[in-house]
């Protein structure tokens, strides 16, 4: 079996991409020197509904923050980056070691998408990567500053990676431990609990006792965001 191409619990065969999308970028693999670094751009977020917006839509939108993708290239920006998530990481999961965080978001098989606000304030952000070589993706830690929570910057995150996971490759899932503190927030974000084959989610790594697999399905025909955050 082609452990790339399904899954003992036999997921659905992705679509052909668009040329546009298919930018031969794996979560694993470096990445070329002009994609280390990606900016995302604000989606029309147009409701119809009366749902007033969050403070992270509006944010975006007027260009206050960004959502920049970055790992351990070296970089003086990117590692200033990766340190300041840290430091949000380790407070946001106090159960987890210094250690442990640091190891994970400083490996370079990780990618983290950092939310950072204008001039050079990083407020939150989100680390992942591929498992193994199954298509999926494993999200190690999401989490904001205290004083940005509750401002729909987490579910920002959260569309924004399951947009970069399909414009970068051809994961099908996402996969994470939640405590009963993060069930709610994975369960508001499309999370489940996990269904995969066990040899595929005890690959992904969790920091302490207590926590739940959970995955969510990356639905490729339509946008991350599919609502207002």
């Amino acid at each position: 079996m082609d452990s790339k191409q399904s899954l003992p619990c036999h997921l659905p065969t992705v679509a052909n991409q668009s040329a546009s999308e298919q930018l031969t970028i794996t979560l694993g693999t470096l990445y070329p020197a002009e994609a280390q670094v990606l900016h995302f751009q604000p989606k029309d977020m147009t409701d119809k509904t009366a749902v007033p917006e969050k403070p992270a839509v509006m944010a975006e939108r007027n260009g206050e923050v960004k959502f920049q993708v970055v790992y351990n290239d070296g970089g003086e920006e990117s590692m200033g980056i990766l340190e300041s998530l840290k430091s949000i990481f380790q407070f946001q999961y106090p159960e987890m070691s210094k250690d442990y965080i640091e190891r994970h978001v400083n490996d370079p098989k990780y990618r983290s998408i950092a939310i950072v606000r204008k001039p050079q304030e990083t407020i939150g952000g989100i680390t992942f990567r591929q498992i193994g070589t199954w298509n999926v993706a494993e999200v190690a830690f999401c989490a904001v500053s205290s004083k940005e929570q509750i401002k729909g910057y987490g579910a920002a995150l959260m569309d924004h990676l399951k947009d970069y996971v399909k414009a970068t490759s051809l994961m099908t899932h996402l996969l994470t431990y939640a405590d009963n503190y993060h069930i709610g927030f994975s369960v508001k974000q499309g999370f489940k609990l996990a269904t995969l084959d066990e040899s595929v989610w005890r690959e992904c790594r969790k920091g302490y006792r207590n926590v739940t697999p959970m995955q969510c399905s990356i639905d490729r025909g339509i946008a991350g965001r599919q609502h207002k955050l």
